[in-house]
């Protein structure tokens, strides 16, 4: 099956399969590796209904992200920018030879249900005889979709209520996921129900520029939230404890210290004595192969005390409450307007406002103490008896505050030419050519900053000095 784009209205198409036509089936080759597929004109129904062998007619409009990869298996790093359908296609191909699969890539949607994908089109290729049964539904093909926006699988699901044809429904909707077989005549359709909670368009996606810079409801705030929580205390350090695994499990230390060595490229003391020669040749080079600078940005900012965790917290609120809205008015300034004139930061853009940390600010000190349990958390970090954190006052957790971020100084906005997206039709686009530009420079995934460099050096030392001085003790 194909996979599929939110905004598009895809699915795949399974013409009828006897058993006895499963044997000796031949493929009809096609270069799925070029970028485009099959177009309208190119799909002759008479010529693909005159082979009686099994036919997988796929559609999408979209193309290969960096974001599909880790969930999408039929897609590589090679694939990027590429289009969906075709690159699925040809993998399914390397998988079974004998697979007859025709890609497309245009939406099956209104505004070509009178030119492309009309009744008879899709009549003739799933029906053998070539009409619709209202009594008793003749054996006919399927209908495959797996599509995660709520108004295309409600289009297509009446799409095939009308031709009496077999639907597979299946997608995903944030954490939900669902599959539903739809028998003509026999089961309830999906628009059936009403659960999606949306009403009868679906519940309102969040474009990703919405999200990242420009929220206007309070929900986009909570989904922006939700996102950073669960990059900060899942995805990272699931990351980080998969590639200590790989390592010794019975010294962490000495993972971190490992680690930390090969994100700066230099040799770690007594490597002698964690593996042989070539085993730690073998974990280098895949280590090499894993690390990226998001990975070592985090190991970086690790903190190993209580005061490190509100200290990073306060590096966070920096960065989410004070840069990004100066970043955001330095690459839209306040005058800005837009090709017809009109100010670009007008409703429903919400012109945003630095804001200055305050350590007597209840909602300053809310956010810095929640970040920093929760890492003390995640870390098995003791957190300090003396301090009542349910406490009313807030003099007195400012005064621990003070005491934590003595010495601290907070990071310094640097401006950044990076491009932001402000339309949510552009956004795929923008992902694919930086993508794109990434791998014709060779996309160095280990061009860290000095700071990172600094800490993950800083990181190093300490726990070297730790191993020496329990070999020391003992």
């Amino acid at each position: 099956m194909g996979v599929f784009s939110a905004d598009s209205f895809s699915l795949s198409i399974v013409p009828p399969i006897h058993p006895r036509q499963l044997s000796g089936i031949q493929t009809e080759v096609q270069n799925a590796s070029e970028p485009s597929s099959s177009s309208p004109g190119n799909v002759n129904v008479s010529s693909l209904q005159a082979d009686s062998r099994p036919l997988l007619l796929i559609t999408d409009p979209d193309h290969i992200e960096k974001s599909n990869l880790n969930r999408q298996f039929l897609f590589h790093a090679k694939h990027i920018g590429l289009s969906k359908s075709a690159v699925a296609a040809e993998a399914a191909r390397q998988m079974n030879s004998a697979m007859r699969i025709t890609s497309m890539e245009e939406k099956v949607w209104p505004a070509n249900e009178k030119t492309l994908f009309t009744d008879e089109f899709l009549l003739n290729l799933l029906s053998p005889e070539g009409h619709k049964s209202t009594d008793s539904p003749a054996p006919s093909g399927i209908v495959l979709a797996a599509l995660d926006c709520v108004p295309s699988r409600r289009y297509l699901d009446t799409r095939c209520v009308s031709l009496h044809l077999p639907l597979l429904e299946s997608g995903t909707l944030g954490t939900k996921g669902h599959v539903q077989v739809i028998l003509p005549g026999l089961t309830e359709s999906y628009n059936s129900q009403r659960d999606d909670d949306g009403g009868p368009d679906g519940p309102e996606s969040i474009p990703y520029c919405t999200l990242k810079s420009f929220p206007t409801l309070s929900i986009h705030c909570v989904e922006w939230a939700r996102e950073k929580f669960a990059s900060q205390f899942t995805l990272k350090p699931e990351r980080l404890s998969q590639l200590l695994t790989v390592l010794d499990r019975n010294r962490p230390g000495r993972q971190l210290s490992v680690l930390c060595a090969s994100l700066l490229r230099i040799p770690t003391a007594n490597s002698d004595q964690l593996f042989s020669e070539a085993e730690r040749e073998t974990k280098t080079r895949w280590l090499s192969g894993q690390l990226t600078c998001s990975l070592a940005s985090f190991l970086a900012s690790r903190p190993i005390d209580w005061c490190g965790c509100v200290r990073l917290a306060r590096d966070k609120f920096e960065r989410y409450f004070n840069h990004k809205a100066r970043q955001l008015l330095h690459s839209f300034p306040p005058e800005t307007r837009l090709a017809d004139g009109t100010p670009f930061w007008q409703l429903p853009k919400r012109q945003p406002t630095p804001v200055e940390f305050c350590a007597t600010d209840p909602l300053h000190q809310k956010f810095l103490m929640s970040y920093s349990r929760l890492l003390a958390d995640q870390l098995t970090i003791t957190l300090p008896a003396d301090v009542d954190f349910n406490s009313p006052n807030t003099e007195d957790l400012a005064k621990h505050l003070d005491n934590c971020l003595q010495a601290y100084t907070p990071p310094v906005f640097v401006p950044s030419a990076k491009r932001i997206a402000t339309d949510e039709d552009e956004t795929s686009e923008v992902s694919v050519n930086n993508q794109n530009a990434e791998a014709s420079t060779g996309g160095d995934p280990l061009n860290l900053d000095e700071h990172t460099i600094r800490a993950l050096r800083t990181t190093l030392t300490a726990l070297e000095d730790a191993v020496k001085l329990r070999c020391e003790l003992l």
